[in-house]
């Protein structure tokens, strides 16, 4: 079975963000046949898995999520990995920092993405670590109401602890559970500064 991916990556390595594309692990595939095998895999009741990389490449990130991909005991749900410009053009811990704003616009680009072609899936469910956590809240923030998400993971999330009172505060209303795990990130940056070590469930 292949893995299916969806990338927001203009490039291979670094570069900015760029409208949705399919991928399997042997290349560009088309939207008709995922979409197909959702159907196929989930009996017309379609949910979805998601997992985020960050700081490698295109072919390193779906190398990675293969193996994700293929260890998820989820049912019939259908897992798709997401790969996004989150690694550095040149190797400095700097452009971190500045990654923020790519996984935004790779959320809200998922966001539309997702409402133009998947509005049959029954629930979606998300699972990130590090910058993932903002692009997984994004998409959600921007997805219909007619989605129902049921699960959310954040592994070790670079965003602020209070990401889910504060800024994502109205997504709330829209988690059935919801996972998280966030530790200090030794960063400059103010906004991630103030974050502290916690985890819990709802």
């Amino acid at each position: 079975m292949p893995h299916w991916i969806l990338s927001t990556r203009a490039h291979s390595i670094g570069g900015p963000v760029a409208p949705v594309k399919s991928w399997t692990q042997t290349g560009l595939a088309s939207l008709a046949d995922l979409c197909r095998s959702c159907s196929r895999r989930s009996k017309g009741a379609t949910s979805f898995s998601r997992l985020t990389v960050f700081e490698v490449n295109q072919a390193d990130g779906i190398s990675h999520l293969g193996f994700w991909l293929d260890n998820l005991e989820i049912g019939n749900a259908v897992p798709i990995g997401i790969v996004w410009p989150g690694d550095c053009v040149i190797p400095i811990f700097v452009d971190y920092i500045l990654e923020g704003r790519e996984a935004i616009k790779s959320g809200q680009l998922l966001a539309t993405f997702l409402n133009a072609n998947f509005t049959g899936a029954v629930t979606v469910s998300f699972a990130s670590h590090s910058l993932g956590a903002r692009l997984v809240l994004q998409t959600i923030a921007g997805l219909a109401g007619s989605f129902h998400v049921r699960r959310v993971l954040l592994m070790a999330g670079a965003i602020d602890d209070d990401c889910l009172t504060g800024e994502y505060g109205a997504l709330l209303t829209r988690l059935t559970r919801y996972r998280y795990s966030l530790r200090r990130e030794m960063l400059s940056s103010p906004s991630l500064s103030r974050r502290q070590s916690t985890s819990g469930n709802h």
